[in-house]
């Protein structure tokens, strides 16, 4: 399964270093507990690592045991590998490309929606909002 996922620069997370091209492993997957957390939605990631001068985003493959969360798209799964690195203006456009493919998804509870006529994405070192303009 692909995914999306935000690391430190260095591409750590929470204290693991990943290994770039490499599958990482552990042992139990659980959300908001233990295991690897990337997103099946790449906006998601804007949640989680929100300054993308503080971030490092990522398309990450993700196998093993897996559990989803029902708040956004968070996975947590025991084995990741790191794809390809992405600009902020990449993981924006594969967000873009995600709400188009799947318009019908809920999204995240934990961010902000508005409608209007065109979509803005800001972002903020406090929360990142996601207007989807119709």
């Amino acid at each position: 399964m692909i995914a999306y996922k935000a690391f430190q620069k260095n591409l750590s997370c929470l204290g693991f270093q990943y290994k770039e091209t490499e599958w990482n492993y552990t042992e139990k997957a659980a959300c908001r507990k233990t295991g690897f957390h990337c997103a099946e939605n790449p906006l998601d990631c804007l949640i989680y690592y929100s300054n993308p001068d503080l971030a490092q985003y990522c398309v990450v493959e993700v196998a093993g045991e897996r559990q989803e969360e029902g708040d956004d798209s968070k996975i947590a799964c025991t084995q990741l590998r790191i794809v390809r690195r992405l600009t902020l203006l990449e993981l924006l456009i594969e967000g873009v490309a995600y709400m188009l493919q799947y318009p019908h998804r809920r999204p995240s509870k934990i961010i902000q929606i508005e409608k209007g006529s065109s979509i803005v994405v800001q972002l903020s070192r406090q929360k990142s909002k996601v207007f989807i303009m119709n």
